[in-house]
C-alpha cells in the first residue's frame, strides 16, 4: 500500500471525529502543521488549488502509531507535522499519548514571522557599527 498524499491526509482529518485530538489547528483552507500551526505563506498561491497548496506545503508525514510498532500507513494513522514537531514527536503504540503530546504544543506562527523574529532579534544583539 501506498502512502496517501498530503491532501488525502488532511482531508481525511478534516472530517474526522478525533480532529480536535490529533489536529486541533487544523484548517483545510490553509496547509499547516497538525501540532503547533506552524504554515509558511508561499506554500499558498493565488492560482493553485487547495490541493495544490497542500501537497507544496513541506510538512511531514508522521505517524501517530509507528509502523515498527503496528502502525499502517493510511490516513487515519498519519499526521503532517513541521519538521520540527516531526523531529520531536513521540514513538509510542498509544495514540493517547500522541493525543497528549500534541495537546502540549505550543502555538507557532508562520515560517517567514519567525525568520523575521531571528533576524530582528540577531540585530539587536549585533554591536552597532555607527558607534566609534
Amino acid at each position: 500500500m501506498t502512502m496517501p498524499s498530503k491532501w488525502k491526509i488532511a482531508q481525511y482529518w478534516g472530517k474526522s471525529p478525533r480532529r480536535r485530538d490529533l489536529a486541533p489547528p487544523l484548517q483545510l483552507d490553509e496547509p499547516c502543521c497538525f501540532a503547533c500551526g506552524s504554515f509558511a505563506e508561499r506554500w499558498r498561491r493565488k492560482q493553485d488549488t487547495l490541493q495544490a497548496s497542500w501537497q507544496r506545503a513541506s510538512l511531514e508525514r508522521s505517524h501517530v502509531v509507528p509502523q515498527s510498532l503496528g502502525g499502517p500507513d493510511d490516513a487515519s494513522n498519519l499526521l503532517l507535522l513541521c519538521r520540527a514537531c516531526h523531529r520531536e514527536s513521540p514513538d509510542w503504540q498509544d495514540p493517547e499519548h500522541m493525543v497528549r503530546w500534541i495537546a502540549t504544543r505550543a502555538e507557532r506562527p508562520s515560517q517567514e514571522l519567525e525568520t523575521f523574529m531571528a533576524w530582528l532579534a540577531a540585530a539587536e544583539r549585533a554591536p552597532d557599527s555607527r558607534r566609534p
